[in-house]
């Protein structure tokens, strides 16, 4: 048997986790569900949210805090991939100093 050092072992270590990792995440990326196309109904709305956010002034950020949500939630209304329910489209409305039915699209 022959005598390993400590960097031997940390190099076989390191690429043993390595593999280990690599392989997660192909296993991952396999898994994960192809992402939907953002609807029509999503676009329109999500373009009026913004819009409105522009007008009173707020990032993004600024109006998830006030809805006390997180950002990335109004990044995805905005962008038309998901949907606000109607208790946050009439607290949107509040927020951003407009109507719920200004907000909706005509459509």
């Amino acid at each position: 048997m022959t005598a390993m050092s400590i960097a031997d072992l940390d190099a076989d270590v390191l690429e043993e986790w390595t593999a280990r990792a690599r392989a997660w995440q192909e296993e991952r990326a396999r898994r994960r569900r192809p992402a939907r196309p953002p609807s029509p109904l999503g676009v329109a709305l999500g373009e009026r949210i913004a819009h409105a956010r522009h007008e009173a002034g707020l990032s993004q950020f600024a109006l998830a805090a006030a809805l006390e949500l997180d950002p990335s939630t109004i990044s995805r209304w905005e962008h038309g991939q998901r949907l606000p329910g109607l208790e946050h489209l009439y607290a949107l409305a509040r927020v951003l100093g407009a109507r719920a039915t200004e907000l909706m699209p005509d459509e």
